[in-house]
């Protein structure tokens, strides 16, 4: 029996029913401060295409030929190949003093109706919107532009420099969530459509001197699954004096492009890439086998976000009423999703009350003024909210059926802080992760770790002659958690004044099989930076369950269970910051250690398994004789000082594994890795 609970017909007539009252509307603003005779004209458009193909071209691609670029994908508008979402035409009057500015913000807006309570018909087996409510979808655009001064060698060269957000939100999708459908006998399955509101938000720094388009962001599109070749948008910028025409050669430019590009792949596979480059120290190597990887399908590009950078060219002393004029710039781009999801159901097994979680993707980059050595410092922040995992409860219905399965999103969540100095042509590790998964059923999955890296390109686009002298030594730290027998551990304690040898060992048990990695993790970054990775999923557990009108057992009052990665670097002194770098585990403390440590740590680690409930689990918490089982958690947690050392070990400790678990009886072993701190 298949059926499908949708409002989207009735939607369509609500639509209609609501076209005469929905307003629709553009408004344009200028700001009120006085400005010289003048007028900057500007055009921010957006094209959207299909794939990760299109971007990728662009890790090689220098910021000038996007003059080039622009005009490509207007081809491809023409040829289908890709849509023009966008293409906003505005005059901002003109002012060339520090304190005075003009600035124009357009906005068009339609209010769009959506369903937000439902009645039953056809015995609860079609959902028919009851009430609605209204969210604004548009296109929202904000510039504040100045002039340069002119070249006093050339009048026709005077360029801008300003600031623009960009701002789009949209309906223009159906998401569907299974849902279960009542029945005399069975359990059947059905699915409720609603609308998929997206927003993409760009904020730049934009200086251009060529009168030419720039891409300023290319952002892929919220919350979709991980394996779709779904769309990216490709926002574009044109800023340039009415009066006079640019010069013939006008110098590159000194924008950056940045691409934050996140692959995932078995923990085993990322944890050999990594190896091979802490050894090479190469991480364009990384880059390349990563995308080679992705493209045979051993990976999975995860994310491929890119953002123009303008490093700052004012003095370091902000002046008066001059938002420009600061030794620092900060650019933006984000996605979000309003993921529409049940909390409640009635005995019909209706969702009866729902909530919105924001999935989708932030990329938040500031940058220095580049200093002697050509260097420019980066201040590097990702975060984001994947397509969630849906759950079933119960997982598989017993004896023909008698339960009722309700299906609940999994949120896994990262977020990312790293700080670098980069030059143009450079690409860096920004961090890497396992991701936490539940063991179900006693039995671990397969894990998996996430890799993120940063490619700058400079104007003058990628070449391999650039490499070498690009990437240079960041800091880094990196954790590892390794699972051991009591037999290992015990000789691992043996070695505990010699790192070498106790790597070796390690390595060598890992080979065999003996051993194996629960958590690794690594931060880009020096501890005044705090740098930090954390890696976590949101999952929904039944505590009870009640019996429907139809006579099934359904599982409600669901509790949200949190499992965290983490890893963060902080500066000795911290709250929690302990004397004792190693008070957990004394017997790691190398010879002739004075046990004060010189930084500090905070890292954590949770694991649980996850139990179906079974059928006369079910029945006992519906007759209020019982409870649903919960899983049991067992975390590893120390916010520890530490002298920074190239390999040590953190500490050596039976496993904190409730009865049953996998891990009971084994030893976990905390391992650091500390480079150029």
């Amino acid at each position: 029996m298949k059926s499908s609970l949708s409002f989207a017909p009735a939607l369509a007539l609500a639509i209609a029913l609501f076209s005469g009252c929905s307003l629709s509307t553009v408004r344009a603003q200028e700001n009120e401060r006085t400005a010289p005779p003048g007028n900057i004209q500007v055009q921010t458009t957006v094209f959207k295409v299909t794939g990760p193909a299109l971007p990728l071209t662009l890790l090689h691609e220098a910021p000038d030929s996007d003059e080039a670029l622009f005009i490509r994908l207007a081809g491809m508008v023409s040829d289908g190949g890709a849509e023009l979402t966008a293409d906003q035409h505005y005059t901002i009057p003109a002012s060339t003093g520090a304190e005075v500015f003009g600035g124009q913000s357009l906005e068009s807006v339609k209010e769009t109706p959506y369903p937000s309570e439902y009645t039953l018909q056809r015995g609860g087996l079609e959902m028919v919107p009851q009430s609605f409510e209204f969210r604004n979808c548009g296109l929202a655009v904000g510039a504040e532009f100045k002039l340069l001064p002119r070249n006093p060698g050339n009048p026709a060269s005077s360029g801008v420099l300003g600031s623009l957000s960009v701002e789009s939100i949209r309906s223009d999708r159906i998401r569907s969530l299974p849902v279960s459908l009542p029945s005399v006998s069975v359990s059947a399955t059905g699915s409720l459509d609603g609308p998929q509101f997206l927003t993409e938000k760009t904020h730049a720094l934009f200086k251009s001197t060529d009168a030419r388009h720039h891409l300023i962001s290319v952002v892929r599109r919220a919350g979709e699954t991980l394996e779709k070749n779904d769309e990216y948008c490709l926002t574009f910028a044109k800023a340039a004096p009415e009066m006079g025409k640019p010069a013939a050669k006008s110098g590159r430019g000194t924008a950056l492009r940045l691409h934050a590009i996140t692959f995932r792949l078995p923990t085993a596979d990322g944890r050999h890439l990594l190896d091979l480059r802490q050894q090479s120290g190469d991480d364009h190597a990384l880059l390349d086998s990563l995308l080679q990887a992705s493209a045979t399908q051993k990976a999975v590009l995860h994310d491929h976000s890119i953002l123009r950078v303008e490093p700052s060219q004012a003095a370091p002393a902000p002046k008066p009423n001059d938002p420009f004029a600061s030794a620092t710039t900060t650019a933006s781009l984000e996605t979000i999703e309003e993921f529409m999801y049940a909390t409640e159901h009635s005995d019909f097994l209706t969702p009866k009350s729902f909530e919105f979680k924001n999935l989708g993707r932030t990329f938040e980059v500031t940058a220095d003024k580049p200093n002697a050595s050509g260097l420019t410092r980066l201040r590097i922040g990702l975060q984001s909210y994947a397509a969630p995992e849906i759950f079933s409860w119960p997982e598989s219905p017993e004896n023909g059926g008698p339960g009722a399965q309700v299906h609940c999103p999994s949120f896994p969540v990262l977020k990312l802080s790293a700080v670098l100095n980069v030059r143009p042509g450079g690409a860096y590790c920004l961090g890497a992760v396992t991701l936490p998964s539940f063991f179900k059923d006693q039995h671990s999955e397969q894990s998996v770790m996430q890799i993120s890296l940063l490619k700058v390109v400079g104007a003058g686009g990628d070449s391999s002659t650039q490499h070498k002298s690009a990437a240079g030594a960041q800091p880094e730290l990196s954790s590892e958690i390794i699972s051991l027998t009591p037999g290992d551990a015990a000789k691992l304690k043996i070695l505990r004044d010699s790192p070498v040898q106790a790597k070796a060992l390690l390595e060598r048990l890992t080979e065999e099989g003996t051993a194996h990695s629960l958590a690794y993790l690594q931060i880009a970054g020096d501890a005044a930076s705090r740098p930090e990775i954390l890696a976590g999923v949101e999952t929904p557990i039944p505590l009870g369950s009640l019996r429907t009108a139809a006579g099934l057992l359904l599982p409600t009052e669901f509790e949200i269970y949190s499992l965290n990665n983490s890893l963060a670097l902080l500066p000795a002194g911290e709250p929690g910051f302990e004397s004792d770098p190693l008070s957990n585990s004394p017997d790691f403390l190398p010879a002739g250690e004075p046990g004060k440590g010189k930084l500090q740590l905070r890292l954590a680690h949770t694991n649980a398994t996850l139990t179906q409930p079974t059928l006369l689990q079910l029945e006992k918490a519906a007759a209020g004789d019982g409870t649903l089982p919960r899983p049991e958690r067992f975390v590893n947690e120390a916010s520890p000082a530490f002298s920074p050392r190239p390999f040590q070990i953190l500490s050596s400790e039976p496993a904190k594994a409730p009865s049953g678990h996998p891990e009971q009886g084994r030893w976990h072993v905390t391992i650091l890795r500390c480079t150029a701190q």
